[in-house]
């Protein structure tokens, strides 16, 4: 999928639970963009940082940016192409119901890539290139810049 959409979820006792991202969800997109919000946005409260992701915008994203005091809501007709902000689909010019996205409901058919935000970094999982299964989670330090998963993805 030209898109790439995504999960940007936080760790449960059973597995996670986060909001889709529709857009730009490739490794080599997502990963810089989280790293950026982590230390620059949120200056290393990740909590303040999932509350922002996943509690504050229930129905999801379209896309999101780097920096989170940049207008939430959707516009319509849909923002330009190269448009950055972060745009989700309850604020705005939208209004959709809320979206959870567990561990057990993430359909590999539909999203490429599964972000779990640790405290100690992210958890990447991807889904197989037919879409079948998914594939073992690789983690991203918070602290590596990104390390290997870009350069593997």
């Amino acid at each position: 999928m030209p898109n790439h959409p995504s999960i940007i979820a936080r760790p449960t006792h059973t597995g996670f639970h986060g909001r889709y991202v529709t857009n730009d969800g490739h490794p080599a997109d997502r990963i810089p963009q989280l790293l950026h919000l982590y230390h620059r946005a949120y200056r290393h409260d990740l909590d303040a940082m999932l509350d922002f992701l996943i509690d504050q915008h229930p129905a999801g994203w379209s896309q999101i940016g780097t920096d989170p005091t940049a207008d939430c809501g959707w516009i319509n007709p849909c923002p330009p192409r190269g448009d950055r902000g972060f745009r989700c689909y309850c604020h705005g010019d939208r209004s959709e119901p809320e979206g959870l996205v567990t561990e057990v409901t993430a359909d590999p058919l539909w999203d490429e890539w599964i972000y779990v935000l640790r405290p100690g970094g992210i958890t990447v999982t991807a889904a197989t290139p037919d879409g079948g299964a998914w594939l073992k989670p690789e983690f991203v330090a918070w602290s590596d810049g990104g390390g290997p998963c870009i350069a593997a993805a």
